[in-house]
């Protein structure tokens, strides 16, 4: 590895990288018809949609450090437990 040669990028790759970020940013396109029909006839494995459902609940339940936050009918909870600014019930000390 220390053998390798530092190069700079040409004008033409930095610019490719300007507009490269200057693009926005999209979800790319709709299912076909096709793809959207082939999506809804598989049926689900009950093992699987049971776990899936323990899992959500047991995120939900989740508590502690690492916590995602999770948006409330008060607010947004931050990962500490503290409210976000968006919370009109938080005080303005």
């Amino acid at each position: 590895m220390g053998d390798r040669k530092r190069t700079r990028p040409s004008s033409e790759t930095r610019e490719a990288e300007r507009r490269e970020a200057r693009a926005a940013a999209d979800a790319g396109r709709e299912p076909t018809v096709e793809e959207e029909d082939a999506a809804h006839r598989d049926e689900l494995d009950e093992d699987v949609a049971e776990h899936y459902e323990e899992m959500t609940e047991r995120g939900a339940e989740q508590r502690g450090e690492g916590r995602v936050p999770w948006p409330t009918s008060q607010g947004v909870l931050s990962v500490s437990g503290v409210r976000s600014q968006s919370d009109p019930r938080q005080s303005a000390s």
